[in-house]
Formats: C-alpha cells, structure tokens, sequence
C-alpha cells in the first residue's frame, strides 16, 4: 500500500503536455511581446494583446491539466490506502 505514495502524482505524458503547452504559451507572449513594442498607438497593439493573452490562456490550461491529473492520481492513491470514504 506504500508502494502508492512513493510514485510521483504526475505520468510521463501529462508533464510532456503541460511542457509543451507552457513552451507554446511562451512563445505566443514572447511574439505578442516583440509584436507591439515597437507600436506607439494602442490601437496598433491591439491584435499582440491579443495574442499574448491567447498564450496565457494556454499556459493556464496546461497548468490546470497538470495540476487536476495529479488531483485525480492523489485521490486513488487515498482510496487504495484508507478504502472509500462515506459519501463516495
């Protein structure tokens, strides 16, 4: 029943997707970054404002998989060890 704990939360796949998802979403800012800095009027940004906030929304996502798949991993690994709780 040990043997449960000691494993991380997290498989192979889900931190290659929340990488790869975060790589993306830094690439979208970084662009929307390099994309309105030389604009002075704000209209001219706003299409890279758009496009940064695209990539935060994608690292966002990403995170949330990761972070609910470790959730879900902690949740069985509770259950093998203490049995189901009332309620369940």
């Amino acid at each position: 029943m040990i043997a449960a704990l000691e494993r991380a939360p997290w498989t192979t796949r889900d931190v290659i997707v929340a990488a790869v998802l975060n790589l993306a979403a830094l690439g979208l800012i970084v662009a929307g970054y390099a994309w309105s800095s030389g604009r002075t009027a704000v209209a001219d940004q706003f299409a890279a404002l758009n496009l940064t906030l695209l990539g935060l929304i994608l690292a966002g996502a990403g995170n949330i998989a990761l972070l609910l798949s470790g959730r879900r991993a902690i949740g069985r690994a509770k259950r093998r060890l203490f049995g189901p709780v009332d309620g369940e």
